[in-house]
């Protein structure tokens, strides 16, 4: 397993999906015009979970019909690697997850959950 730029975990082999993740981080926090890096990070890494799950929540801030349609895909390939993640990257799996069946308390609780363990 490799560590992003604040030291957890990720499961992957693949430095370069770390280094889209670093990205995604930096730029969903800064506001950043990078963010479609980590698309083809998830395309290029399919095992990936946490990755599919980062690229899934970028279409799906969109907040229209066209992103939920658009993250389909990386929500497809998060769930079916899901169990192969640890236990962080399965916490924000499983926000993505009800964020994308509308399910916004259960996205808040599970958010919140992965800020007290993991700050």
């Amino acid at each position: 397993m490799l560590r992003d730029a604040y030291g957890n975990t990720i499961s992957t082999a693949h430095p370069e999906t770390v280094a889209a993740i670093d990205i995604y981080t930096a730029d969903w926090i800064g506001y950043g015009l990078r963010l479609r890096t980590i698309f083809g990070a998830a395309d290029g890494d399919p095992d990936c979970a946490f990755v599919n799950a980062c690229a899934a929540s970028v279409h799906m801030a969109l907040e229209a019909r066209g992103g939920f349609e658009a993250a389909r895909h990386y929500l497809t390939r998060m769930r079916a690697t899901a169990a192969q993640a640890n236990a962080r990257e399965q916490a924000f799996i499983g926000a993505v997850d009800a964020w994308s069946r509308g399910d916004a308390r259960a996205t808040l609780d599970l958010h919140r959950g992965i800020v007290e363990r993991w700050p």
